[in-house]
This record gives C-alpha cells, sequence and structure tokens, in this order.
C-alpha cells in the first residue's frame, strides 16, 4: 500500500512505520555520519577482505618462489600488505575485543582455505611423486604448509572461542 509522506513522495507503509520508529532526525544525521566516515569504513571492509584472503595468496606464491623462481619481492609485499590489514582492522575498530575477535575469525578463515585446498594439492602431489616421477619436493611443500594451516586454523578457533566467552562473562557481569 502507497501513501504520500510529507514531502509529498510516494512511500510505503513499510517505511514510514520505519521512519516513525527512526525518527526523521535520526536518519538524515545516520546519512551525513555515513558520509563523513564512509572513507574509514570501506578502508576497514578492504582490510578485513585482504586479512582474510592473503594467507592463501601467501602460500601460493611461496610455492611459486620455491619452484618457479617467482622473485622473493613479490611474497614480502603481499606478506606486508597482510601484516598491514591486521593493524589496520585491529586499531581501527570499536573496541579491542571487537578488532580481536575479527582478526580470529578473518585470519582464522583464510588459514582454514589454504588448509582446505592443499588437501588436494597434496594428493595430486603425492600421486605425482609416487606414479609419474614428479617432485617429492612439491609433495613435502604442501602437506607441511598443509599441516601448519590446520594447526593454526585450530588454534584461532581456541582464541576465538575463548574471547567469546571472556565477552559473553563480562556482559553477565
Amino acid at each position: 500500500m502507497e501513501t504520500f509522506s510529507r514531502t509529498g513522495t510516494r512511500t510505503s507503509t513499510m517505511q514510514l512505520g520505519t521512519d516513525v520508529f527512526r525518527g526523521r532526525r535520526s536518519f538524515k544525521r545516520l546519512q551525513r555520519s555515513s558520509q563523513k566516515g564512509g572513507s574509514i569504513e570501506m578502508l576497514f571492509m578492504l582490510a578485513v577482505f585482504l586479512m582474510s584472503i592473503l594467507p592463501l595468496v601467501i602460500a601460493v606464491m611461496g610455492y611459486l618462489c620455491f619452484f618457479y623462481e617467482l622473485n622473493w619481492l613479490y611474497l614480502l609485499i603481499v606478506l606486508g600488505v597482510w601484516i598491514l590489514s591486521i593493524v589496520i582492522t585491529v586499531t581501527c575498530s570499536d573496541s579491542k575485543e571487537k578488532g580481536l575477535g575479527i582478526y580470529y575469525e578473518a585470519v582464522g578463515g583464510g588459514i582454514g582455505w589454504v588448509w582446505i585446498l592443499f588437501i588436494p594439492a597434496t594428493l595430486w602431489f603425492l600421486v605425482s611423486a609416487v606414479f609419474f616421477e614428479g617432485s617429492w619436493s612439491e609433495f613435502s611443500y604442501t602437506f607441511v604448509i598443509g599441516c601448519l594451516g590446520k594447526a593454526t586454523l585450530r588454534e584461532f578457533q581456541k582464541s576465538s572461542a575463548e574471547l567469546s566467552n571472556k565477552i559473553q562473562s563480562k556482559n553477565n557481569n
């Protein structure tokens, strides 16, 4: 059902109810604050995205550096961007607990993807080494990185659970 608001524009009754609930002034204030802090929010969201995706990029670039002679400088640049995104995420969040929670979830998720994608790679390199005279060093690399990824993921999950328990106990008090 459509009605006309005070400004003469068409709105639905759902929008009118929302406007009445929030109040038009608070909605305008929300729009102004999002325009001012939009660049900071976008930087924060980009940092969280990079923090979660770059562990996989680092693992693949490490493989390329070891076995296909990719320049190590590229790997170091990606590593620096990853560390910078972690610093931005933790320092620009609302609270220390929120920043650490985002850090644990994003980095743990990224390392989890490393572990998940290195399982079939390890199997491929094992079959290649056993039956097709492939390189055992490629198998060893993917196996070691996969194991380290799984162990690191488990520790990030434990830290995230401890942090959420700490926040819940703090809220209950």
